[in-house]
């Protein structure tokens, strides 16, 4: 007698019961699966249309998400590890897979930089760069094919392209030449060096995906390009999104369906596997010393949680500390806003504090005269900092020395000058 339902205990009890449609016919369309597995005690069940293996999908509502030894951040990773498909980063699931052939050009993206590696070249007692040799490796190896890319997408029309999906492509290229950039110029430290050829690794592969995203795979989702005919060596996705798992099985692009148990009576999986375990398939899981702070606490499916590990990633480039290992120490009176500052961040507002910033400390008579008497205004010659721009200078002349304030506000930021001292009051 055929089966009529299938609970979660009995699917937790026998996993088997995944299979129990299977069948030897050929696989006719997206839906009829060649692997299967059991998760969360047989609340849901994952199969995959296309490929025969299962990564361990990255669930869970309080996952932490921190940077590992290896300056990357697990099977949290979007680089290393397949993700929930997020529609804000679609090309995720098209990011390269590591080449089996350590000759291929492309290994150095995946290349780990160790402590002493023969490949770092030491310049002084702190001072450590590359090898000129294996950062001509990334120039012609990496950066030159992508730039190709690149141009030929921007000259391609774009009459039905997602315009803020060029800026994403633009912007990934900004942060691949800057990189570069500082890995060519920039005095750095061990740690320093081995976190800025990680960056630059992510960001390449990035940009490689999301070229290749634009040019074919969303093109294949379109009926644009016909179906690929294979599967593609890319990462994959896992989803619950019937229609995203019909197209990516059109564009050869590795695919895990995630479903719940209650339809499980018609699902065909010819086969049941074990879950593929990140710390198996050499994904290092061991801790930085010290640790870093996470960057990210949540649920898996969060789509924030590529964005923080995008955002902590291309911060170093932008930071007075290239490596800042310690989170900043909380101000015990902060702005106060109104509504949250993601919401606020999202539909271009500004914050609305609700008092100063800036502790103010009282400045006496005394010191108040005798800034007054010495401030002077030299603009620093040399040819080792930038020349001091006129419109600044002439601000800075502007100031009327006799509403000097009382109070001064201590070292608690940066806060821009009024306006107004940029106008000149007679001509404009």
């Amino acid at each position: 007698m055929p089966l009529q339902h299938i609970t979660a205990d009995e699917l937790s009890q026998n996993p088997e019961l995944l299979v129990h449609k299977k069948s030897v016919d050929p696989h006719s369309n997206e839906f009829s699966n060649r692997v299967g597995a059991v998760l969360h005690y047989g609340r849901n069940f994952v199969a995959s249309p296309n490929v025969d293996y299962i990564p361990q999908p990255p669930l869970g509502a309080s996952r932490e998400v921190y940077m590992r030894a290896d300056f990357r951040y697990a099977d949290d990773d979007y680089i290393y590890w397949p993700q929930t498909y997020y529609y804000h980063y679609p090309y995720l699931p098209a990011i390269r897979c590591e080449p089996t052939n350590e000759q291929s050009p492309n290994s150095i993206l995946w290349w780990n930089p160790e402590p002493a590696s023969p490949l770092f070249q030491t310049t002084s007692s702190t001072i450590v760069c590359l090898k000129s040799s294996e950062v001509l490796k990334f120039e012609n190896d990496i950066i030159s094919p992508l730039k190709v890319k690149l141009d030929e997408y921007i000259c391609r029309p774009h009459d039905k392209d997602p315009e803020n999906q060029k800026e994403a492509i633009l912007f990934l290229w900004n942060l691949v030449a800057n990189f570069l950039s500082r890995l060519k110029t920039l005095p750095m430290s061990e740690k320093e060096l081995r976190r800025c050829i990680r960056k630059l690794q992510r960001f390449a592969l990035e940009l490689e995906a999301a070229l290749y995203w634009e040019n074919v795979i969303r093109r294949r989702f379109s009926g644009t390009l016909p179906p690929a005919e294979k599967v593609e060596c890319r990462l994959g996705c896992f989803t619950r999104d019937p229609n995203l798992v019909t197209n990516c099985v059109k564009a050869g692009i590795p695919v895990w369906h995630i479903q719940d148990v209650n339809v499980l009576i018609g699902i065909r999986i010819d086969k049941r596997v074990d879950l593929l375990l990140p710390s198996a398939s050499g994904i290092v899981m061991d801790e930085m010393q010290p640790k870093v702070p996470a960057v990210f606490k949540g649920p898996g499916s969060d789509p924030q949680r590529p964005t923080n590990i995008h955002i902590a990633s291309r911060v170093a480039l932008h930071s007075g500390d290239v490596f800042p290992w310690t989170v900043a120490p909380r101000r015990v009176d902060p702005p106060v806003a109104g509504k949250d500052i993601n919401t606020l961040v999202k539909h271009n507002h500004g914050i609305n504090v609700n008092y100063h910033p800036y502790r103010a400390i009282a400045v006496s008579s005394d010191q108040r005269k005798s800034i007054k008497n010495n401030l002077q205004i030299v603009p620093p010659l040399s040819q080792h900092i930038p020349t001091p721009q006129p419109a600044w200078l002439s601000a800075l002349q502007s100031i009327d020395i006799e509403w000097f304030p009382h109070a001064l506000p201590d070292d608690r930021g940066y806060a821009f000058p009024p306006p107004y001292l940029f106008y000149d009051k007679v001509k404009d």
